[in-house]
């Protein structure tokens, strides 16, 4: 699946192992607040929860899913 993704976000998916779930990931997929929380609920996209309340997306499974790997 390759898409256009913004490239400042594309700059930050490859400079951290991690970014938040909103809005980083969420500008990434091109989905709302709720949409990247429940992408992630159902499994679509990997997530370490750190607490209760920080969810943080793997960048490098997050640019293989959109084909923006190197």
């Amino acid at each position: 699946m390759s898409t256009t993704v913004e490239p400042d976000v594309v700059r930050e998916l490859r400079a951290s192992p991690t970014v938040p779930v909103w809005p980083t990931a969420g500008r990434a997929l091109g989905v709302g607040r709720h949409a990247a929380y429940q992408a992630c609920r159902d499994g679509q996209v990997r997530y370490i929860a750190i607490g209760r309340k920080k969810w943080r997306v793997v960048s490098a499974d997050l640019l293989r899913l959109l084909g923006l790997e190197e």
